[in-house]
């Protein structure tokens, strides 16, 4: 397995959400702005033009609030489809932490139904 890239995980992560432009999530209007971009890698904050609400690519999933890398997502999202691995496994093939390793198994069980956002971080079509 190839490790992908967070910038090209995010470009696909929008393409597929935002396939015909930004809107807010909260209010539905498509007036949106980059309100901050730190790095070019990195995940920008959005910000809605009518209801002022900050916002990013992954806010309402189940990924939302994470300050894990998609990255490190994506490699576990694919560890996960090959077998069935223990969170210490886990833990060891990603460089996190057994407890984060706890924590991602359980998020990513819950992600395998929203198929868009599984789709992204395995690299398979629906």
């Amino acid at each position: 397995m190839t490790p992908v890239k967070e910038a090209e995980l995010l470009e696909n992560l929008a393409a597929r959400r935002w396939g015909k432009g930004v809107y807010c999530p909260r209010c539905g209007h498509d007036h949106c702005y980059v309100h901050t971009q730190a790095k070019p890698r990195t995940r920008r904050k959005l910000r809605c033009g009518r209801c002022a609400r900050s916002f990013n690519e992954l806010t309402g999933t189940t990924l939302a609030r994470s300050h894990l890398s998609l990255e490190k997502w994506a490699a576990a999202a694919r560890i996960m489809t090959v077998a069935d691995v223990s969170c210490s496994e886990l833990s060891r093939k990603i460089g996190v932490k057994v407890a984060t390793a706890w924590k991602m198994r359980r998020v990513l069980r819950a992600t395998q139904s929203d198929r868009m956002l599984w789709s992204v971080l395995t690299g398979k079509e629906e």
